[in-house]
């Protein structure tokens, strides 16, 4: 039986917290608390409990649609006078694999997603050799994960691929295998390393896959029956395989299959067999569920002492066609409905389970993400990775992260009041000194009191404060507004004078300048090209009028200008 021990946490606020009227306020959040088994609060007028909720979160925007024909550019392109001319395939079953997921679907199509960077990407396609008309039934496909090899098992037929992978791409070769099966006859199928077993009305069927060949193994009496599920579990720290046969009528049996000791199944005769019959069951880990109808049934079993014992009946409002577990909770995929629930809680407490609701419409397959990457070798580094969900609808993939939205108490009113002191209580699973199956209880008393907007705060000197923060608000925007105009007119005048400073140098940047002289028919050229310092043309000019042997006089000085004036 359970053993529950109890811790108590008392916390007082003796603060009076003020809440504005007409705006919802959070009063507390309780992150830190584990799953939350009981809450309880005095005053609910004003105030409520929001509960603790297991979502799947952006289910729509982590899709991806196999059908070409769902696409809407090519359903236009068949849609006439108000219906559809062409077919519409869809997606039949998946498996997970190295590095990501098959999908197959109805028309032979196999697709090869690959998991990058939390995200999937298309990056294979391939088409196989097997019968579309036996798709249209019920198909098996099972991983090897040593041999890194996939069975299929439609109607009729058997197929084996041979898996090889890159960094770039993927390959595979495909098998006929002999065993040919009647699909109808099959409940549901497991393996445990190389073993494959076969659940059917008549008991169950045993195989070894070995080089794309089915090799029947010969089974006990004692597992004939009708056998309506098959689940297996694989301890970590050895090579053991737990074996769980659902009969329809007498209930669950455990069976051990040790790699390398032997080929046979073992009865677990101490443990003996569960008396509780259904159609589904799933294990993981010491947790085992049953389902019946819209019964669940949630067992921990004990492996070292060999013993199983029910924790709780869940009564459910649909029929129950699936389940998946995992660490902390249950996703129960109904007929009409899916729901999400805690395990390994005690059956004192009550839980809300309708409040967790999964919404997948058209929902045909779900699983909890592994990849086989040595998943159970390196469970304690991958915790995580079983928060993510990856399944199939008729016409797209999907994956998503299911997320613990923390409890917290809300409140609200349209009129102010006076102060009004709240109680809280609270059970969950976790306290700070983490004990093993400790149950912490938690009371919190909370002083409120709902204000007018205008009288929040202090009153004059909030509406004070409010005042000196909005005027210094302006004078910083002032400040920098002036800053941006001061400095837009300094930078713009910088074009205006570069150009003004061309214009001045102009006249001593021609290619050719004139120099004449008064008493001199000749023209003295200076090219731009002359390097003689513009002080030394007056030199050259005085050089030039000796030559001609004509003297200087008032009338015929000459005006042109000197060299200081060129200047």
């Amino acid at each position: 039986m359970f053993i529950i021990f109890l811790q108590l946490i008392i916390q007082t606020n003796t603060e009076v917290i003020q809440i504005l009227t007409r705006q919802e306020a959070i009063l507390d959040v309780f992150s830190q608390s584990g799953i939350i088994l009981e809450q309880k609060l005095t005053e609910q007028q004003f105030c409520k409990i929001i509960q603790q909720q297991l979502v799947a979160n952006n289910i729509d925007d982590n899709s991806i649609a196999l059908i070409d024909s769902y696409n809407d550019d090519n359903f236009s392109q068949d849609f006439e006078y108000g219906s559809y001319k062409g077919k519409i395939g869809k997606i039949i079953k998946f498996v997970q694999v190295q590095q990501g997921i098959f999908i197959l679907r109805d028309d032979g199509q196999l697709y090869y997603l690959r998991i990058q960077d939390t995200k999937f990407i298309q990056q294979a396609t391939f088409k196989l050799n097997i019968n579309e008309v036996s798709l249209q039934s019920n198909v098996f496909i099972e991983y090897f994960d040593d041999q890194n090899s996939v069975l299929i098992i439609v109607d009729g037929e058997t197929l084996a691929l041979d898996l090889e992978f890159d960094d770039e791409d993927v390959y595979i070769k495909q098998y006929k295998v002999y065993e040919q099966w009647q699909i109808q006859h099959i409940n549901s199928i497991a393996t445990a390393s190389n073993l494959i077993i076969v659940a059917m009305n008549i008991g169950i069927k045993m195989f070894e896959f070995v080089n794309h060949q089915l090799n029947e193994i010969f089974i006990d009496t004692q597992m004939l029956g009708r056998i309506q599920d098959i689940k297996v579990f694989k301890q970590i720290n050895n090579d053991n395989y737990f074996i769980y046969l659902l009969d329809e009528q007498c209930g669950v049996s455990q069976y051990i299959y040790n790699i390398g000791r032997s080929v046979i199944l073992q009865f677990n005769s101490q443990m003996g067999q569960i008396p509780y019959p259904g159609e589904i069951l799933d294990v993981h880990g010491d947790i085992l569920m049953i389902a019946q109808n819209q019964t669940l049934f949630e067992f921990r079993i004990d492996y070292i002492k060999n013993s199983y014992e029910l924790i709780k009946k869940h009564d459910l409002e649909t029929d129950i066609i699936d389940i998946q577990l995992t660490d902390t909770f249950a996703i129960i995929i109904g007929r009409n409905g899916h729901q999400i629930l805690f395990h390994s809680i005690p059956s004192t407490f009550s839980q809300f389970e309708w409040m967790n609701q999964l919404v997948i419409p058209n929902l045909k397959q779900l699983d909890i993400l592994s990849l086989n990457l040595n998943f159970y070798k390196n469970r304690n580094q991958n915790k995580t990775i079983q928060n993510i969900i990856v399944g199939i609808t008729q016409h797209k993939f999907f994956f998503s992260k299911i997320e613990l939205q923390q409890s917290y108490i809300e409140c609200y009113s349209d009129n102010i009041s006076s102060e009004i002191v709240l109680e809280y209580q609270q059970k969950s699973t976790y306290c700070k000194s983490n004990l093993k199956n400790k149950i912490c209880q938690q009371n919190k008393v909370y002083t409120i009191q709902f204000v007018d907007p205008k009288a929040f705060g202090g009153g004059k000197e909030a509406y004070l404060l409010i005042l000196i923060l909005y005027v210094i608000s302006i004078a910083f925007f002032l400040i920098f507004l002036g800053t941006l105009i001061f400095l837009y007119r300094r930078y713009h005048r910088i074009p205006k004078r570069i150009e003004l400073d061309d214009k001045e140098e102009q006249p001593y940047t021609n290619t050719v300048r004139h120099m004449k002289m008064a008493s001199s028919k000749n023209i003295i050229y200076l090219s731009k090209t002359d390097q003689t310092p513009i002080s030394g043309v007056q030199e050259q000019v005085n050089e030039q009028l000796n030559n001609n042997n004509i003297p200087i006089t008032q009338e015929n000085q000459d005006i042109s200008p000197m060299a200081s004036e060129m200047r």
